[in-house]
């Protein structure tokens, strides 16, 4: 009897993109480097970030001494800050759809608000503390300071840069958890996370600037790790609609669901519920009896490229709740489908591949083939999570 194996599985359907996957672990390396070179200089030179609490005189006054360094490595800090943009394109474009899609997001838009937060130590700080020395404009300069610090970087470089780091951080995890990330590093990246978001709550609880700041240390560490394993990935395909080889291509989906896993899985692994959420299909009955176990059979009625088509399906493996592997036995198209869910505690990941390995004539459609595969399942799997969360889905 066919079972998953998650170690197999992830070592085969779930490799990554080599050229993708460097991209991404270099810019996460940049990034965690020239945090880390920044932070150091800047603790040194300018007792950063330390000095924020003195008083604003005292601040300026120290900016101006050591003010080429400050400057120069607080604009080394918004480059690695920046480098959190294309990292997460690339990480997003990994994870493929909704999870990518959101991957891509929170990365552009934690990188987009720290580096809000930190440009005014290079573009406004310095005329600020240029006006503090004539006396006439001390008080006024010192009230523009201390008003940027608040919106430039208390709410917008800090506290929204914790929240969205941190969410990048958990987002990543989930991703990678299925192709490259072990256990012990996603328990890391997970706890990095929470001691970062620590942070939203510094105004309120003191002590959270420390946690806040293990967490940053642990993070940098954590992106390093991650980088490697990136830099190191496996040289194949997933994750976007791709082509490799005669092998033909691998179009892959992912959701998070609200819901329990043994629920989830109930309901992906019925083959009468797909059309109610995978519109390219207009039937899908058993064929042989019930239960559904390994060996169960499902004939298959689906519209794919502007033709309707029949296929013939058994399934392979059967693990609940883990999964379910299911493979075309009659059709144009030898296929193969694989299911493979997670328990997130009060919700489920749920990530869907398909591998079609077109023979004869059909080789020469494969790019528009996956293409198309890929667009349906991006459609599909956010119906299919609108349709699992639904109340009345029991």
């Amino acid at each position: 009897m066919g079972t998953i194996d998650r170690s197999t599985y992830l070592a085969t359907d779930h490799t990554i993109d080599r050229a993708t996957a460097r991209r991404a672990g270099a810019a996460l390396a940049l990034a965690s480097g020239l945090a880390i070179a920044g932070f150091t200089v800047l603790g040194s030179v300018f007792e950063y970030p330390q000095i924020l609490e003195e008083p604003t005189a005292d601040i300026l006054a120290l900016f101006r001494e050591h003010q080429g360094t400050v400057m120069s490595w607080f604009l080394v800090l918004a480059i690695s800050a920046a480098l959190m943009a294309p990292a997460g394109i690339w990480l997003g474009r990994i994870a493929g759809g909704r999870l990518g899609r959101w991957i891509a997001g929170v990365g552009v838009a934690a990188a987009t608000v720290q580096v809000v937060g930190l440009q005014r130590w290079v573009t406004l700080v310095p005329g600020i503390s240029d006006d503090a020395l004539d006396p006439a404009l001390r008080a006024a300069a010192e009230d523009r300071f201390e008003l940027l610090h608040t919106v430039l970087g208390k709410a917008i470089g800090e506290t929204f840069g914790y929240a969205l780091t941190a969410t990048f951080t958990v987002l990543v995890v989930i991703a990678l958890s299925r192709s490259i990330l072990p256990r012990w590093l996603a328990l890391a990246g997970y706890a990095a996370a929470v001691l970062i978001a620590t942070g939203v709550v510094i105004p309120l609880v003191e002590a959270a600037s420390l946690t806040n700041f293990a967490g940053y240390v642990a993070w940098c560490a954590w992106l390093l790790a991650v980088a490697f394993l990136l830099v190191r990935a496996p040289a194949d395909t997933s994750g976007s609609p791709t082509t490799h080889g005669s092998a033909g291509f691998t179009a892959t989906a992912s959701i998070v669901v609200r819901r329990p896993v043994a629920e989830v899985f109930a309901f992906v692994a019925d083959a009468r519920n797909r059309p109610s959420w995978d519109d390219s299909v207009v039937t899908e009955e058993l064929t042989s009896a019930e239960p559904i176990r390994h060996g169960t059979t499902v004939h298959t009625r689906l519209r794919s490229m502007g033709r309707e088509h029949a296929y013939d399906w058994v399934v392979t493996a059967f693990e609940p709740p883990v999964g379910m592997i299911v493979t075309s036995t009659a059709g144009p198209l030898p296929t193969t489908l694989t299911y493979v869910l997670t328990d997130l505690g009060d919700a489920t990941h749920v990530q869907f591949t398909v591998v079609g390995r077109p023979t004869g004539a059909l080789r020469l459609l494969r790019p528009a083939m996956a293409r198309s595969t890929q667009k349906n399942l991006d459609r599909s799997f956010g119906r299919l999570q609108q349709v699992l969360e639904a109340p009345r889905v029991a």
